[in-house]
């Protein structure tokens, strides 16, 4: 049983699911400040909180922000998420 996918495929799915790149992203975002807190608790409840005060700044962001802002932000989703750039919008005349 193949634990990668071909690397001579460009095609080739990726081995990990949907879920399963969701739980890496969640534990990628809760390690730090878990790791931090365990060795001092009072650092790591300060990176934690910057760390959501990061997400979500960048979540409002693209949700509320303007045009350009908004499609910035979903850039650096789509970035953090490791999925392809969205189309650049058209501009209407």
């Amino acid at each position: 049983m193949p634990v990668h996918a071909n690397s001579d495929d460009p095609s080739a799915s990726p081995v990990l699911g949907s879920r399963a790149r969701q739980a890496v992203l969640g534990i990628g975002l809760l390690a730090p400040p878990a790791v931090i807190g365990f060795v001092s608790p009072a650092l790591g409840t300060v990176v934690g909180a910057v760390e959501l005060t990061v997400v979500l700044v960048v979540l409002l962001t693209a949700v509320y922000g303007s045009e350009r802002t908004s499609d910035r932000a979903f850039r650096v989703i789509c970035l953090a998420l490791n999925r392809a750039e969205p189309a650049a919008a058209r501009a209407s005349n």
